[in-house]
């Protein structure tokens, strides 16, 4: 295939050799010319015999390929390693023999890899969190057209959510700024919070809906955590300490019963001849200093073992 000397410019000399052969590769790391100048212009008037890809072509690119060989479902997304959803797949082998462009499409299929039973349709589920920029958008509107910007964001949350009633947490907000408002002006205060006195409800562990108790603490090993639809403890999640820099990761017990902590060096043993006395570590004693500073005299540097044992 012959091309010009612009295209050339753009391409580089790797590209150049591959796509006077007809063949071409496409991913986000090309320069924005190469792929939507070049690559795909030509991918769309049927000029390239070979396109290798990343996920992206087969989500955004108008244009179809007479056949399709999926290579792998899985792939990496900085340190994970993700699988492309049923879904995914249909997008992409619905590339082959699009409507208005081929009669017929083919879905080539290797050994162990994607094949056309595994994709299928998404289906689409009501959610379960606030549309921020729909509601952001409403409100700003009703601010020019002069209305109550406020109530138009109730009203749109509640055509959305018909089943399950979602506070848009405006009644804090708008209680301290009713308070701001009165105490700076002689006028009334314009945003009074009709919701002030609304229940508030959280789901339990067992998944159903009841009145959300005052604040209560409790030890991390008592917790339960939502993990993939079920509730869980939480020191059964090796992340759930990932945001603590003391100590070093530990993980206990078996394979069924794991449960991960932070492993903490606070004393060594005298030595292996006299196993009964016990010596603190320094940043430790430095700790117990600054926890009771006013017994600084019964502080040691080393307690005998049968202490020890007694004190854990």
């Amino acid at each position: 295939m012959e091309l010009t000397g612009e295209q050339k410019k753009i391409l580089g000399k790797e590209l150049i050799g591959l796509i006077k052969r007809r063949v071409a590769y496409h991913h986000s790391g090309l320069d924005y010319l190469q792929r939507a100048g070049v690559i795909e212009p030509l991918a769309k008037r049927g000029q390239l015999q070979v396109v290798v890809a990343t996920t992206g072509l087969g989500a955004g690119v108008n244009f179809s390929m007479r056949s399709i060989l999926v290579a792998d479902r899985e792939y990496r997304v900085d340190d994970r390693i993700l699988q492309l959803r049923p879904d995914e797949l249909l997008q992409m082998f619905g590339r082959a023999g699009r409507r208005g462009f081929d009669d017929r499409g083919f879905v080539i299929v290797a050994p162990k890899q994607a094949r056309l039973a595994d994709a299928r349709p998404l289906k689409l589920t009501r959610s379960t969190s606030l549309d921020w920029p729909a509601i952001i958008g409403v409100i700003l509107q009703a601010k020019r057209m002069k209305q109550d910007h406020i109530q138009a964001a109730r009203d749109l949350a509640r055509k959305l959510f018909s089943e399950d009633r979602i506070r848009l947490g405006l009644g804090d907000s708008l209680g301290h700024l009713s308070d701001y408002i009165t105490a700076n002006s002689s006028q009334p205060a314009e945003y009074e919070d009709s919701q002030r006195d609304q229940v508030v409800e959280m789901r339990n562990s067992a998944g159903l809906w009841e009145r959300r108790g005052g604040k209560c603490q409790a030890k991390l090993g008592e917790a339960l955590i939502l993990s993939k639809g079920e509730w869980v403890k939480a020191l059964t999640l090796p992340d759930t300490l990932s945001k603590v820099r003391v100590g070093n990761p530990c993980r206990f017990g078996n394979k069924k019963d794991r449960v991960y902590g932070r492993e903490i060096p606070i004393g060594v043993l005298e030595s292996e001849e006299n196993p009964q006395k016990v010596i603190l570590i320094k940043s430790f004693r430095k700790k117990l200093r600054d926890a009771v500073a006013e017994e600084p005299a019964k502080r040691r540097k080393s307690i005998t073992r049968k202490v020890w044992v007694r004190s854990r």
